[in-house]
């Protein structure tokens, strides 16, 4: 009776160990996510300083378009301009003057359009560098945190490490029977293999138990599993 209760205490104990070491490796599983999630944050405001070059590259080529436009127009007046003076007849005359002034407006519009582009590039090209700065910032930051981040988890991966070898370790002493049994339920229900009765029921699965299972544990002349869950069962009290 006194063996079983010893071994029983060991199982708890050594429940503990695991209980501990899945803590850690969950705190050192969800570092690699957290690293990834700080480059996507990066790379959402590149994604935005990309967004802001390409508008004003787009800006760019429209202050280019109308530019061209622009001469066009300078030309053609310029053109009309010469061949008034070539003109024979007064309706000749009248319509290079109306070709003429209706030029000029168009020049006009399109000198005021690159007026409205300029001022749109210059909004853009402070939007860029005020971007190429965050970019900057935000860099510094990530691989500030990201350093902090590979910094915890191989501390993480050494207290794992260590822990394990204690774990075994402690393992080792029991009965080769009754480990694998534990390591075999642990992995079957959620990593709890041990638990007290609860009230006459299971604490693992909560269920009632026979009275016998509990005159079984209560005597402490065998391991005695739930009927239900297979968890192995003790009494806080032994």
């Amino acid at each position: 009776m006194s063996d079983n209760k010893n071994k029983l205490k060991m199982l708890v104990a050594l429940q503990e160990k695991d209980k501990a070491i899945d803590a850690l490796r969950a705190r050192a599983d969800a570092i690699p996510r957290a690293i990834e999630e700080q480059k996507a944050l990066l790379q959402q405001v590149k994604g935005a300083s990309d967004d802001a070059k390409k508008s004003l590259t787009h800006l760019q080529m429209q202050k280019k378009e109308k530019e061209m436009d622009l001469d066009a127009k300078e030309n053609e007046i310029r053109k009309h301009g010469n061949e008034l003076n070539a003109v024979k007849t007064n309706d000749a005359y009248k319509a290079l003057l109306t070709s003429i002034d209706a030029a000029k407006k168009q020049k006009a519009s399109l000198e005021d359009e690159i007026l409205v582009i300029m001022e749109s590039i210059e909004k853009e090209a402070a939007a860029s560098k005020d971007s190429d700065k965050l970019i900057k910032t935000r860099e510094a930051e990530v691989a500030q945190v990201i350093s902090g981040l590979e910094a915890d988890l191989s501390k993480l991966n050494g207290e794992i490490a260590a822990l394990e070898t204690e774990r075994n370790a402690f393992a080792s002493t029991l009965p080769k029977d009754i480990l694998s049994n534990y390591d075999y339920i642990r992995s079957a229900r959620g990593g709890v293999a041990v638990v007290p009765i609860d009230g006459g029921n299971c604490g693992g699965c909560h269920i009632a138990l026979r009275p016998a299972t509990i005159n079984d544990v209560s005597k402490c002349q065998e391991i005695v599993s739930c009927d239900s869950c297979s968890r192995i069962l003790f009494k806080h009290e032994d």
